[in-house]
């Protein structure tokens, strides 16, 4: 299993990568190893994603297309439509 997102969610945490090693009881030789795409089983998938406090899935690369915005970036009468839903 490969888990492309697991430096974007590390880094959300404010984590370095020997801190999730710390957290893990592995080194952050390991943690790198796994960001840049070492293959993982599911249990360490767990162990991390449980480390981050978030589910596996969060880990790993979306099915689909994802987009992030800031509430001040949208417009106010998107806004206002979305609110009135």
């Amino acid at each position: 299993m490969h888990l492309d997102r697991l430096r974007d969610v590390r880094l959300s945490r404010n984590l370095s990568q020997r801190q999730l090693g710390e957290r893990l009881g592995t080194t952050q030789g390991r943690v790198s190893m796994i960001e840049t795409g070492a293959n993982v089983s599911r249990e360490t998938a767990e162990r991390l994603a449980a480390a981050l406090l978030c589910d596996v899935a969060d880990l790993m690369k979306p099915e689909e297309p994802t987009v992030t915005l800031r509430l001040s970036e949208i417009p106010a009468e998107l806004l206002a439509t979305l609110q009135r839903q």
